[in-house]
C-alpha cells in the first residue's frame, strides 16, 4: 500500500519539496467542514448521475472507474477549490511565483469491483530516449501557466 504523509497547509516548505520529489503532496483541513460537506455532496450528485448514464460495466476508464473530465469547474462545488488561502501559499512555492493558472478541474473515482490502479502520470512521454535513461518523471512539470 502506498504509504502518503499527510501535511497541514501550514508546511509549505515541505508540501513543495514534497511535490518536487513525488509529484504531488496530500493535505489535510484543506477545506472547512462546511466547504469538505458542500464538495461531498456535489461530489455525489455528479457520481450519481453519472453512473446512472454509464453503468459499471462501461465506465468510462474501465470496469467500475470512471473520470469526471475536466468539465466541472463551473460547478460552485469544484470552483471553491481553486483559490484557497490554505494551498495557495503552497502553489506559490511549487511555481516560484503567484503567476500560475488553473487549467481543469475534474478528478477520477472509482466504483465497487474496481481493479486498482497503480500510481501514474498522465502526461505523455515525450523524450526520445532509446537508452530508457530519462522520463518526464525527471524534469519539473512542463506546464505552469
Amino acid at each position: 500500500m502506498l504509504k502518503v504523509e499527510l501535511l497541514d497547509p501550514s508546511q509549505v516548505d515541505k508540501a513543495a519539496s514534497l511535490f518536487h520529489r513525488d509529484g504531488f503532496v496530500a493535505l489535510k483541513n484543506a477545506l472547512t467542514p462546511k466547504q469538505f460537506a458542500f464538495a461531498k455532496a456535489g461530489a455525489k450528485r455528479e457520481i450519481a448521475r453519472q453512473m446512472a448514464e454509464l453503468p459499471r460495466e462501461k465506465g468510462n476508464r474501465g470496469l467500475a472507474r470512471y473520470s469526471f473530465n475536466q468539465r466541472k469547474i463551473h460547478l460552485p462545488e469544484w470552483s471553491q477549490l481553486i483559490d484557497l488561502p490554505t494551498t495557495l501559499p503552497i502553489l506559490d512555492k511549487i511555481w516560484g511565483s503567484s503567476d500560475y493558472v488553473c487549467i481543469g478541474a475534474g478528478g477520477d473515482y472509482s466504483g465497487p469491483g474496481a481493479k486498482i490502479q497503480p500510481m501514474h502520470t498522465d502526461v505523455l512521454e515525450f523524450f526520445n530516449d532509446p537508452l530508457g535513461q530519462a522520463t518526464t518523471r525527471d524534469v519539473p512539470a512542463p506546464l505552469s501557466r
